[in-house]
């Protein structure tokens, strides 16, 4: 189970809803509308494959390309949302991105020696080529200043606060306000949603 997530995409609540009503990943999912498109918020920790399903039927329907952002205490990752959910970059220790996608420690012992070898073939995050494209591909999702991702993206050991820290440092102030209510689990209340309920953005 992914512990924060949400999905955003420039799209209008009203027409999402109508996209997705039908889906079978909608359980605890509640959209957000926004000064510019709308955030699809998991009420609860979700599947990453169920999360994963329903960005791609939104970003689908919709035609508009997106990101969807997910972390917990130690790591973050935040990927476009294009025909595919597309490489994007993640923050923390190995030890905890593994922690925040596999959870070797619920999973057993197969889990934790697979996240060893991957972690073995893993291409460094530290090669300034490859943080130069992830960086563009998430302003380029993000409508968002390529430079400023970037200076995040090199950033790539600190796994805290990175989707808030982001998200104020690119302008996107109402999205960090939805990351800091995802963080204090103001959504909770919708856990039980399946009809993709429209909740209003409050203030902090």
């Amino acid at each position: 189970m992914i512990p924060r997530m949400f999905i955003w995409l420039p799209a209008k609540a009203a027409d999402l809803r109508g996209y997705l009503i039908d889906e079978d990943d909608i359980h605890s999912a509640v959209l957000v509308p926004l000064e510019v498109g709308t955030a699809i918020v998991f009420a609860r920790p979700t599947r990453l494959r169920d999360g994963m399903a329903l960005a791609e039927a939104a970003r689908a329907k919709s035609a508009t390309t997106g990101v969807m952002f997910l972390w917990n205490d130690r790591a973050a990752s935040v990927n476009p949302v294009a025909r595919s959910l597309a490489p994007g970059w993640d923050w923390g220790t190995d030890e905890a991105r593994f922690d925040l996608f596999v959870r070797p420690d619920s999973l057993g012992l197969f889990a934790e020696l697979l996240c060893r070898v991957l972690d073995f073939f893993q291409t460094s995050r530290s090669g300034r080529a490859k943080q130069v494209r992830a960086a563009r591909r998430i302003a380029q999702a993000l409508h968002a200043p390529a430079d400023i991702v970037l200076a995040h993206v090199r950033d790539w050991k600190n796994g805290r606060d990175v989707v808030v820290d982001l998200l104020e440092a690119t302008g996107k102030t109402d999205l960090a306000r939805v990351a800091r209510q995802v963080d204090t689990d103001s959504y909770a209340v919708w856990h039980d949603a399946r009809d993709l309920p429209v909740v209003p953005l409050v203030n902090d």
